[in-house]
């Protein structure tokens, strides 16, 4: 059963979406982006994570400084969201956590342990079935870890095929830890119970977190994941897609440099309709501490970076989300996110259109 998220008033605050790209030949997509926004009672030292599911969008982080617990709030309309609550089953990290929904639209939280502890963990959360309630704080389970030995020393990625034969199946990747600059990857079916380790992305290597999104390199028969990264050095942000079992494309470069963690949409929950634009969203290399983004329109390509208006400044990585609604079928855009650490550590973001 397809479970909903109760939805209780907060604060409104306005997001911020960037997003960078390659020169093309077309007229490049204008996003109206919104002014600057933030959440009145968060704070993080690190990179936020945002996902989008059944129409809310969740943003999860972690405390300021030597605060590990990580936070979730929700939005519904564009710039307003909930009061914060804490990330129950006895997790902590030192690095951001990473959101998905599962296959059966429950929310999933991935992250590093704590200190030293290079494992990953996660913990689900089952969301509530009637919209039109106050949200309860959401019951946590207990934390467990990845299967399979999976270690890092930066934030992992997580994401959910939503369409296709394999719909529902969580995926999450992560850069190894230490020297190990290659990106791993697992899965955890629909119904399974543990996670199946899959192998290493050929080709990859970065400094960086790696996002793992559904949906970005298409035209493909059938729906798909992409993994996108930035250079060491900051020079190039590539991506490469899923091509099943141990397979992916080439890494191709999608946009200018990034001095941290790029961030994309998830795409819409129709996999075959081509209609909608991905966008990928990322901070400038060097000092440059503004946002950028790129549009792929339709599909076809990607178009030539834009800035982010609002935007920044920021030196961390960036969270985005977009709210994307399929009625019968025919998928439309809502709104999209861009969500980043403010300078003094408040979580600011911009919401647009296109």
């Amino acid at each position: 059963m397809r479970k909903k998220l109760a939805l209780l008033a907060g604060a409104a605050v306005v997001a911020t979406l960037a997003i960078a790209v390659t020169p093309e030949a077309n007229a490049a997509t204008a996003v109206n982006w919104s002014a600057t926004g933030a959440l009145s009672d968060a704070a993080t030292s690190a990179t936020p994570s945002m996902t989008t599911c059944n129409g809310f969008t969740y943003m999860v982080w972690k405390g300021v400084g030597n605060d590990t617990r990580m936070f979730l709030s929700v939005s519904s309309t564009p710039g307003v969201w909930t009061p914060q609550q804490v990330i129950g089953g006895g997790g902590g990290t030192n690095t951001g956590p990473t959101v998905a929904c599962d296959w059966n639209n429950d929310i999933v939280v991935a992250w590093k342990g704590l200190g030293t502890d290079e494992h990953i963990y996660y913990t689900t959360a089952q969301v509530e079935s009637n919209r039109d309630e106050p949200p309860h704080p959401l019951q946590w389970t207990a934390q467990k870890q990845v299967d399979g030995g999976a270690l890092t020393d930066l934030t992992p990625s997580l994401a959910v095929l939503r369409g296709g034969f394999d719909a529902g199946t969580l995926y999450l990747a992560w850069r190894g830890a230490g020297s190990d600059t290659s990106v791993h990857y697992a899965t955890l079916p629909g119904f399974g119970s543990a996670w199946q380790q899959l192998g290493t992305v050929p080709g990859v290597s970065t400094v960086r977190s790696p996002t793992l999104t559904d949906g970005l390199s298409a035209p493909f028969a059938s729906p798909t994941l992409s993994l996108i990264w930035p250079l060491a050095g900051g020079q190039q942000v590539y991506s490469t897609t899923y091509l099943g079992g141990s397979s992916w494309t080439s890494p191709a470069p999608i946009v200018g440099g990034s001095a941290a963690a790029p961030a994309a949409t998830e795409g819409p929950d129709d996999g075959a309709d081509q209609s909608l634009n991905n966008l990928v969203a990322w901070q400038g290399s060097g000092t440059d501490t503004r946002i950028y983004y790129t549009v792929n329109q339709n599909r076809s390509g990607w178009q030539p970076q834009q800035l982010v208006t609002n935007g920044g400044p920021t030196t961390t990585g960036l969270a985005a989300a977009d709210n994307v609604q399929c009625p019968n079928g025919h998928c439309t855009l809502i709104t999209a996110y861009v969500a980043w650490r403010g300078p003094q550590g408040q979580l600011e973001f911009v919401y647009g259109t296109y």
